[in-house]
């Protein structure tokens, strides 16, 4: 088992780099800076969590660019999903830092039901379309106070 020590200082190098040169040639020249201090590090952390959250899985290095007009090929970040079910997360690195989130892009079968009959689908519903109609510049919306007594009924 690997120890996750943190990310050396030459990944935020690797990155800079390779915005500004997003090449299969810089790629290729900086591979091994890859490989030791962004992509090693990424699957040490991984082993590290497993126990706790489960399996997880790094992202490719490369974009598929076959319907994007950057052609850029490579990622300015790495990523990996950690864990499955109703534990685990989102983690990516990049030049300007470590971003951890939590959800599920999609949900198993048996999930969709659950929350599909849960008693407060409706709430969130009715609170996700306003927070979408809250992000529209000049957008009149009912201010967030107005949810308040709803919000307290499910974090209390």
């Amino acid at each position: 088992m690997a120890t996750f020590k943190g990310w050396p200082e030459d990944f935020q190098r690797f990155f800079i780099g390779l915005e500004l040169d997003n090449s299969k040639k810089y790629f290729e020249a900086n591979r091994r800076a890859y490989e030791d201090s962004v992509k090693g590090p990424m699957a040490a952390l991984l082993e590290s969590l497993e126990p706790d959250f489960g399996p997880g899985k790094v992202f490719r290095a490369n974009r598929d660019i076959r319907f994007s007009k950057d052609k850029s090929p490579y990622k300015t970040n790495i990523a990996a999903d950690v864990g499955m079910g109703s534990k685990g997360g989102y983690l990516s690195l990049d030049a300007r830092g470590f971003t951890v989130a939590t959800g599920r892009y999609v949900m198993s079968p048996e999930e969709i039901a659950r929350h599909a009959t849960h008693p407060g689908l409706g709430d969130a519903l009715r609170l996700r379309r306003w927070d979408d109609l809250a992000k529209v510049v000049g957008k009149e919306t009912a201010p967030l106070a107005d949810w308040e007594p709803l919000l307290r009924t499910y974090f209390r």
